[in-house]
């Protein structure tokens, strides 16, 4: 409460009271915006190209002539992959990912499917959409009618699995199209009520520039992240809670790059020759790994 005799001393200097006020009023106007913009909810930085299957050719060509691409012979290059995961209370996952990519190889019958696989005992079939540009501009979509769906095989000859494999190949792809994807897998239900996880590498064995992770969850549900071996360099984080749902963003803008030769064959997942980030749905590691180890003696 503000007393009626208002004084104020600036080096021993007597203020008179109206001079006080103004004093006041004006240093609270200068200072509202930035108490507004505390209450407010905090925005991300925006992705270079925000407008999902809208941005021009233009636009997005001339985010690749602005990339100093690093020099060598490579197949593709990915301008952009942003990841969304979005968990539910009980821990169903809703995870997206989009990608931007141009084509520099005329190994076409490698680059040219856009593959999904899903387990369809918990999750539904994968929703994917792609467009790509050719050399000159021209657009092409991929068309519904182009999605099969087939039994995914197995890497391992002698097991069984009942996978399955949504494909589509990208109409129009040829060498210096740019291609823009859509995979969007839900799950009906969590994999394991124990927690779940998941697992993102930070490299790439061919250029990209800008890579995103959004975590999305009730503020309830425990979210552990993990890097290993360590934490990426130029990596950059934001957070906000709205609405008791907390949201975490890991970026980069300048992503680290490492080469087929460098990665031993047969190493265990655990020894990382990458840079891999992990986000863990469990309230423990053991449960998961146990549970982990029940299933594959079924």
């Amino acid at each position: 409460m503000i007393q009626s005799r208002i004084m104020s001393s600036c080096k021993g200097v007597e203020i008179p009271r109206p001079l006080v006020r103004s004093l006041m009023t004006r240093s609270f106007l200068l200072l509202l915006p930035a108490f507004v913009f505390l209450l407010l909810p905090r925005s991300f930085a925006q992705s270079p190209l925000p407008k999902v299957m809208e941005h021009s050719f233009e636009e997005i060509k001339a985010q690749f002539d602005a990339w100093q691409i690093p020099p060598g012979d490579h197949p593709i290059e990915t301008l952009l992959e942003e990841n969304r995961l979005e968990y539910d209370q009980k821990g169903a996952l809703t995870q997206n990912r989009r990608r931007i990519w141009r084509l520099k190889s005329k190994q076409i019958s490698e680059f040219g499917f856009l593959s999904a696989e899903f387990a369809p005992w918990y999750e539904n079939q994968p929703k994917v959409t792609a467009r790509v540009f050719d050399p000159n501009g021209r657009e092409f979509r991929l068309n519904k009618d182009d999605i099969t769906v087939s039994p995914a095989g197995s890497a391992d000859q002698g097991v069984l699995t009942d996978h399955m494999m949504v494909q589509a190949a990208l109409p129009g792809l040829k060498v210096g199209s740019i291609v823009e994807e859509i995979v969007e897998l839900t799950q009906r239900e969590a994999f394991c009520e124990q927690g779940t996880w998941e697992r993102f590498s930070w490299d790439s064995f061919y250029p990209g520039l800008f890579l995103s992770i959004e975590i999305d969850a009730p503020e309830s549900n425990p979210i552990t992240i993990l890097f290993r071996p360590q934490i990426p360099a130029n990596l950059k984080t934001e957070e906000k809670t709205i609405a008791g749902r907390r949201t975490q963003r890991w970026f980069t803008n300048q992503r680290s790059a490492v080469s087929f030769e460098s990665i031993e064959p047969e190493i265990p997942r655990n020894d990382f020759q990458q840079q891999v980030m992990i986000v863990n749905t469990g309230t423990q590691w053991r449960s998961i790994a146990e549970f982990d180890r029940q299933s594959q003696r079924r």
